[in-house]
């Protein structure tokens, strides 16, 4: 394999990788965002619904800046998959099992890492 197919191949699996992250978690949020108005109270709905949006924004935001600059959106993506993974386990939801707690920290944080990795990786020169 070429250097260049190698490089092609890396950047499309980075972009596969943090365009499932970004599906999954519009499907996550949107379905919050559909069923906050079963669970949650009123004075509570407005809240919810900005941060859902703002869970969105982000996410979509993110990749969207990965796919055009590869480079500084891997660093981007990297910082931000660490800071996230970081900050769920200062901070996880009380009574929560650890096995748990790595599942939804590895859903939160392991994507954007891996992906930032792999859009950082092929703008290394060897």
């Amino acid at each position: 394999m070429t250097d260049s197919k190698r490089k092609n191949l890396v950047q499309v699996t980075a972009q596969i990788v943090i365009s499932g992250w970004a599906a999954f978690w519009t499907y996550f949020l949107g379905a919050n965002l559909i069923d906050n108005t079963k669970t949650a109270p009123k004075s509570e709905q407005t809240k919810g619904y900005f941060f859902i949006i703002i869970g969105l924004l982000l996410v979509w935001g993110l990749t969207v800046f990965a796919w055009r600059k590869q480079k500084i959106g891997g660093m981007v993506l990297l910082a931000f998959g660490v800071v996230l993974t970081a900050a769920y386990f200062i901070s996880p939801p009380p009574n929560m099992l650890i096995a748990d707690r790595f599942i939804t920290a590895a859903l939160l944080g392991a994507f954007p890492i891996l992906a930032g990795a792999l859009f950082i990786l092929p703008t290394k020169r060897t």
